[in-house]
Formats: C-alpha cells, sequence, structure tokens
C-alpha cells in the first residue's frame, strides 16, 4: 500500500523505539514515519538515514514485507552491525537497494562514507550509556564510543 502522506522526524536517539539509527512504520492512517536520529555535528548524516529509511520503507512497502517483520528482525538481531544484512532477514533486498542509495546521495552530498559512519556512532554514542551499549554489542564496538581505536567499526546507517 503507498503510504498517503510521508512525515520526516529528527529524534534523540532514546527516542527511537529501538536501538538503531532510523526506523520507519505506517499509522492506522497511511501516513509513513521516518525517524532518524539527530546529527547536529552534520546534519547530512541524518538526512541519509531517512533517505535509507524512507527507500527501504518503499521497497518493503512495494514486496509486501510488512513493518512488523522488519522490526520484529531488527529487535532480535540487535547485537548486528546492520540487522538487514544478516543472513536470512526478510528485507535484506529492500535494505540492500536503500543501501545503494543512501551511498549514492552520500557522493552526492560530499559526505565520505566512512565519515557519515562515525558521526552516526558520535551521535548514537552522546547519550544514554544503556542505548549506547544496547546499539554496540561488540568488544570492537562498544571500544569506538571511548574513542578511536584502529579496529573500530562503526555501525552503517539501518
Amino acid at each position: 500500500m503507498a503510504p498517503t502522506n510521508i512525515v520526516f522526524r529528527l529524534v534523540a536517539p532514546e527516542a527511537m523505539r529501538y536501538p538503531s539509527a532510523g526506523d520507519w512504520w505506517s499509522e492506522d492512517d497511511g501516513t509513513l514515519v521516518i525517524t532518524a536520529v539527530a546529527t547536529p555535528e552534520d546534519p547530512r548524516s541524518a538526512l541519509l538515514v531517512q533517505l535509507h529509511e524512507l527507500h527501504e520503507a518503499l521497497f518493503c512497502l512495494q514486496a509486501g514485507v510488512t513493518e512488523s517483520e522488519v522490526t520484529t528482525w531488527d529487535v532480535h538481531h540487535l547485537e548486528a552491525d546492520e540487522p538487514g544484512e544478516v543472513a536470512g532477514a526478510p528485507y535484506a533486498a529492500q535494505h540492500n537497494a536503500a543501501l545503494l542509495m543512501e551511498r549514492f546521495a552520500a557522493m552526492h552530498l560530499g559526505l565520505d562514507w566512512e565519515e557519515h559512519e562515525q558521526v552516526l556512532l558520535r551521535a548514537l554514542c552522546g547519550q544514554a550509556n544503556s542505548l549506547a551499549s544496547a546499539v554496540l554489542t561488540s568488544d570492537q564496538n562498544t571500544s569506538a564510543c571511548n574513542g578511536p581505536t584502529e579496529s573500530s567499526t562503526p555501525p552503517a546507517s539501518s
């Protein structure tokens, strides 16, 4: 079902439904809600997350993948940097297509992909440590909240 209205929201990390840089859902009235963690350091990163979530939502809706399926999968795979890239994800194709759109937009906005990921990581780590630890569960990624290391690999946007 095509959305009748689309609403974009930038929110604090703790306002997300679950630990993530971005999220989407449909309201009962057909409104598609796109949320992204605000990135005051570089607002382009939040815009890229919003673009990713918009495309992922539209691609999922077109393919018959429900928001409930996506959310359930994500919540059960919080340990993954990118739940949509975990084998068996019901929205893997849609996530990967949205990721291509996000990377394309980053290139045209002049934002280096690695810097984009670092901006998102810092935005997520700048909040209460409980959410950051839920997002960054591996030792490698948790250490990134304490400062960059050679082995730190930040999560990509969702």
